[in-house]
């Protein structure tokens, strides 16, 4: 009998750690501290635990699942932080510099992404522009791909520079419907941004 227990024991210990577990950002216990600042997200959503987030400098949330919308948060990066670690070494994977401009920064994150999707995305890049994150300065800018079944994907970074560390959301998700449900959240999101 103990060796069943302590089978089934071991069983469920390997299952759980085959498992993603996420935690609950409570829209109601709003605003809601990670990576240097202050959130106040206007909806629920679900922050993925970091082992599976591959990315020492970044929170990852969602709000129905993964496949359907992600809110990277990278936040404190400083200078040689990379974005992403990495995941094929055939492709550079850039890290940040203090000194870069914001069409520079964009491409850090393009290549961050193209690394962790295999290599294999035609990333396009639209709109930089100034954008305001939260009291501070800052631009935004779109990233678009189709991923590999063929859904094209449709995001929005928004990245602020401040005291020489870098600070990005980077809303994603297919364009069919999620995209346009949530945007206006994350735009508001972004603009309430405090520093701490």
């Amino acid at each position: 009998m103990l060796k069943i227990f302590f089978l089934l024991t071991c069983c469920a210990f390997v299952l759980s750690a085959c498992t993603t577990v996420y935690t609950l950002v409570d829209a109601k216990k709003s605003p809601v501290t990670t990576r240097g600042m202050m959130l106040s997200p206007n909806v629920n959503w679900s922050k993925l635990y970091k082992p599976a987030v591959n990315s020492n400098v970044a929170d990852l949330w969602t709000i129905d699942g993964l496949m359907l919308n992600q809110l990277y948060i990278f936040g404190e990066v400083k200078e040689g932080d990379k974005l992403f670690n990495k995941i094929n070494d055939e492709i550079v994977l850039p890290s940040y510099q203090v000194d870069m401009l914001p069409n520079e920064i964009t491409e850090l994150l393009v290549s961050s992404l193209n690394n962790q999707y295999g290599g294999d995305l035609t990333i396009d890049t639209a709109n930089l522009r100034p954008n305001k994150f939260g009291s501070k300065p800052g631009f935004s800018f779109e990233v678009n791909f189709f991923n590999k079944d063929g859904l094209y994907i449709k995001g929005k970074a928004f990245s602020a520079v401040v005291d020489s560390k870098l600070y990005l959301l980077l809303y994603m998700a297919p364009d069919l419907h999620y995209y346009e449900k949530n945007i206006n959240n994350i735009n508001t999101m972004v603009s309430e941004i405090k520093f701490i």
